[in-house]
């Protein structure tokens, strides 16, 4: 192999080690959280809306009717490391304000309606950033097949090393 071959053979095999596998990786992480981050945010937007339409459905029919006579809403809740326990929200429980983690451990109390809104903008804006970090993936993936197609051209034993 000629001197210039080999310098070549150790330039791509240089940036696909030391820059371009790293990179995929860092790119493959930021892809997960951000799929973890949107399953999450669509959990949230799935139940408020099924506690705004309990909400809808127990409303009392007269004004005069008190909270106390709305039926409770049943749920089951996540309390951390997969675990889930059932819980009863009381009527007059319902139509005080949530309090949201909006990020950076900031957490706002807001109303239902100010809630849904929120969740339904911050899905909105972690999809944007979940298909532009799938862009981001799927350049550096064609990058290192670009590097170890070149690589297996300049030396066919290399197959075996960088696949």
């Amino acid at each position: 192999m000629a001197a210039l071959e080999r310098e070549r053979l150790e330039e791509y095999h240089t940036l696909l080690q030391d820059k371009l596998l790293p990179m995929q990786a860092e790119r493959r992480d930021k892809l997960q959280k951000l799929d973890a981050q949107v399953l999450e945010w669509k959990d949230l937007c799935d139940r408020l809306q099924t506690f705004t339409q309990h909400l809808a459905e127990t409303r009392p029919a007269a004004a005069a009717e008190p909270l106390t006579a709305r039926k409770p809403m049943k749920l089951e809740v996540d309390v951390g490391q997969g675990f889930h326990m059932h819980a009863r929200v009381a009527a007059q429980d319902m139509e005080s304000k949530l309090v949201i983690n909006v990020g950076a451990d900031v957490f706002v109390e807001m109303s239902i309606v100010e809630a849904t809104a929120f969740s339904r903008k911050k899905l909105e804006m972690l999809q944007h950033s979940m298909a532009q970090a799938r862009d981001d993936l799927l350049a550096v993936n064609t990058d290192v097949t670009m590097a170890r197609t070149a690589l297996l051209a300049l030396d066919p034993a290399a197959a075996t090393r960088f696949s």
